[in-house]
């Protein structure tokens, strides 16, 4: 379970978080985390939520919720916790009351071909942190834009099959802002799905990001995806 320090804002996000134990006083405080929806036919909002940590949120009684949530969507979760529940697949539940909720991007990797590599664009984009929970690659990006035009961030490699050969799997992240003018700093989330890139025979692959900045750097990020016996 992770704490909140400070909300979303419309242009900055500020986001810090730290584990919390059975102690901890659950009187007032305000927790946010990332998780994905659940259908839950038992639940009478129609959904649970797993979060990255493997804890459960047993929505009830919230007080701003998204007009719809849907099985599988990606969210960013800030509740208050009304009591522990009993434990679902081994893993720690909690009833709580649902603060806000906000739907997270969510893709896949998609190949880089010759048709679609102008809708793709190749703009700037900062990554301030980029992290593996589960099947998903996220993302907290910083971009700039003058709230006119809404951007495209895609994940894309090289077509053709993937081999052990090719590890660490080149990967580039993708940026189209559309010439909306830089008038303001944003920030914000995406999560991509990576299990296109398991391997048969394999537990784990290695991959590298690749991606510009603003000051026209070229930077690289690397990571790996465990995907056997998690």
């Amino acid at each position: 379970m992770e704490k909140r320090l400070s909300k979303v804002l419309i242009l900055i996000v500020l986001f810090f978080a730290w584990s919390c134990s059975e102690d901890d006083d659950y009187n007032d405080a305000v927790y946010v985390g990332f998780g994905l929806a659940l259908e839950d036919s038992s639940n009478p909002l129609g959904f649970t939520i797993k979060m990255d940590d493997g804890d459960y949120l047993i929505p009830v009684a919230p007080t701003t919720v998204m007009d719809e949530v849907e099985d599988s969507t990606r969210l960013l979760v800030y509740y208050e916790v009304i009591s522990s529940a009993n434990p679902v697949e081994g893993n720690d539940a909690y009833t709580v009351e649902i603060l806000e909720l906000d739907d997270i991007l969510m893709k896949g990797i998609i190949d880089i071909t010759p048709e679609i590599e102008d809708s793709i664009g190749n703009d700037p984009i900062i990554v301030r942190q980029m992290w593996v929970t589960g099947d998903l690659l996220n993302f907290e990006l910083k971009f700039w834009g003058g709230n006119t035009k809404k951007h495209m961030v895609n994940l894309v490699k090289q077509p053709g099959e993937i081999t052990a050969e090719d590890m660490p799997i080149q990967l580039e992240l993708r940026h189209n802002a559309f010439d909306d003018p830089k008038n303001y700093l944003y920030s914000g989330y995406v999560s991509f799905n990576l299990s296109s890139l398991k391997l048969e025979g394999l537990n784990a692959v290695s991959f590298t990001v690749n991606g510009t900045d603003y000051y026209l750097d070229d930077y690289e990020y690397d990571g790996i995806y465990k995907y056997g016996g998690q």
